[in-house]
C-alpha cells in the first residue's frame, strides 16, 4: 500500500475546500471544486480538527451544567447544542461564502452571520451540510486533486 493514496493536502487543511451549493429534494447539497465561479453559491470549509474540538469546548465550557439537567425541555438542549456548534463551526471551519441569498437579499460572509444562521433551527440544513462536508477528511487528499487535473 502506498501512503501516497490516503496523503493529505496541507493547503486544503489550512486553506479550506470549496463546496459548490445547490438544492435537491429540499436539501443542500455541494460539489466540490477548485475555485468556484464568480456567480455561483459557494462555502469555503476547513476540515474539522482540534481547533474546532477546543472551540466546542469552549463554548459549551458555560452551560455544562445546564445541558446536563434532566430536567431540561428538549428543545431548549436542542437550542443550546445548535448554537454552541454552529459558533464553533463558524469560528473554525467556516472561512467564507459567496452568492448566499434570503428571499432575494445577499447575505455577506462575516463569523458572526456564519454563527447566527447555523444556530437558527429552522436553517438546520446549513449546519449539518457544514458539519458532514468538514468531517470528510477524503476531500482534502492530495490525490484527489491530481485526479481532477487528469493525472
Amino acid at each position: 500500500m502506498d501512503l501516497q493514496s490516503i496523503q493529505l493536502d496541507a493547503g486544503k487543511l489550512d486553506g479550506g475546500i470549496w463546496w459548490q451549493l445547490s438544492i435537491s429534494d429540499g436539501q443542500l447539497v455541494g460539489n466540490q471544486v477548485e475555485q468556484p465561479g464568480a456567480d455561483v453559491p459557494a462555502i469555503l470549509l476547513v476540515p474539522m480538527g482540534t481547533a474546532y474540538e477546543r472551540r466546542l469546548e469552549r463554548e459549551r465550557e458555560p452551560h455544562l451544567t445546564k445541558m446536563r439537567d434532566q430536567d431540561l425541555p428538549s428543545d431548549q438542549l436542542e437550542q443550546l447544542n445548535l448554537s454552541t456548534a454552529a459558533k464553533a463551526l463558524a469560528h473554525t471551519v467556516v472561512r467564507d461564502w459567496q452568492n448566499i441569498t434570503f428571499q432575494g437579499e445577499a447575505v455577506g460572509f462575516s463569523q458572526a452571520k456564519a454563527a447566527e444562521l447555523m444556530a437558527d433551527r429552522t436553517f438546520r440544513n446549513l449546519l449539518d451540510f457544514v458539519l458532514i462536508k468538514a468531517s470528510q477528511r477524503s476531500a482534502a487528499l492530495v490525490q484527489a486533486e491530481a485526479e481532477s487535473a487528469g493525472n
